[in-house]
């Protein structure tokens, strides 16, 4: 048996911590957290009622939180989705250091937005890799890996569901062997891989002049949320649902409304051919999803382009307002 000190945070991490405190074969003698979410204060709670130290540090490499992790004296730690970066003295503090689980097939799709990079790039499969942290970011030794399916409908909740029914067995597993002494573990530091990071803002505006399955896959990656967004003028429309049409390559004004189809959405001219909006909702609190209803001929901009516009037209005014007041200083003169 280990005594796992736990750093977990958001489903993925409250599904690994149940299923270690269900099977019993490892002690559970700490729960660390970065910040109070839904999953994080069950956490909290859980922590408590099970009578298990909590803690919310600020930096988990701050020299307070390191001895508090000394006098816990834990076998291993154990970190499931941990956003921040662990430094080598907490890495090494523990006999049998530290290992992560992560939601991608390292040493592809290393960061946090190895889901999100799987499914805009067409992946057949995605996957689980428990390894040993070195410092970097998802580059210490793989101690296990299993890949899972994506199929080609997909959203991003999809992968959740089945990554966090499948996640807290293999990282079980990988306990027990380092437990037994039968861990084999395989270096991947100096494979160059790929890294995604989180999703930057801005990542989240459609742009219509990409192609349609791309478009496609990058809402479907973010189902369910935070969601795909256009702009209709100055209108934020949040996109849920789309799908994909069988319209030919042509050239047209990305962008625009091309086909009204009752009761299912619209249909928006992209770069290559054209994609059916499904589901949306207006503003900045989308309480409520309805069917895309938009006239044909209305045309979607990102809100680069319509930042331009303004800028623009806010340009034009000025100049008005200019030659206005020359015309009233000539007059004066």
């Amino acid at each position: 048996m280990l005594r796992c000190l736990f750093f977990g945070r958001d489903k993925f991490g409250l599904a690994a911590f149940r299923h270690l405190k269900d099977r019993g074969s490892h002690e559970v003698i700490g729960v660390v957290s970065p910040h109070l979410s839904d999953e994080s204060l069950l956490l909290q709670k859980e922590s408590y009622t099970l009578d298990i130290p909590f803690f919310q540090p600020g930096d988990v490499n701050e020299k307070q939180f390191l001895e508090e992790v000394r006098k816990l004296c834990p076998d291993i730690n154990v970190s499931v989705n941990y956003p921040l970066i662990f430094g080598l003295e907490l890495i090494n503090l523990p006999e049998y250091s530290t290992i992560n689980l992560h939601g991608g097939l390292c040493p592809n799709y290393r960061g946090g937005g190895g889901l999100y990079g799987a499914i805009i790039n067409r992946e057949e499969e995605f996957g689980i890799t428990v390894h040993y942290m070195d410092g970097g970011i998802d580059t210490g030794p793989i101690v296990s890996q299993q890949q899972l399916p994506i199929y080609p409908s997909d959203n991003m909740d999809d992968l959740h569901q089945r990554m966090e029914l499948a996640a807290p067995i293999l990282l079980h597993r990988a306990l027990d062997s380092i437990a037994a002494g039968t861990v084999i573990s395989s270096p991947q530091a100096d494979i160059s891989g790929s890294y995604f990071p989180k999703k930057p803002l801005g990542d989240e505006i459609i742009d219509w002049s990409e192609p349609s399955q791309l478009i496609y896959d990058r809402i479907r990656a973010r189902n369910p949320g935070p969601m795909n967004i256009t702009y209709l003028g100055r209108e934020k429309i949040v996109v849920k649902t789309a799908s994909l049409t069988n319209y030919p390559n042509y050239i047209g004004t990305v962008g625009q409304v091309i086909g009204v189809e009752k009761e299912i959405g619209v249909v928006v001219k992209t770069g290559d051919n054209a994609i059916r909006i499904e589901q949306v909702a207006f503003g900045n609190d989308p309480a409520k999803y309805l069917v895309a209803r938009f006239a044909l001929g209305s045309t979607f901009l990102s809100n680069w382009r319509q930042l331009y516009i303004d800028i623009s037209n806010d340009y034009e005014r000025l100049l008005d307002r200019v030659e206005k007041l020359e015309r009233n200083l000539n007059g004066i003169k």
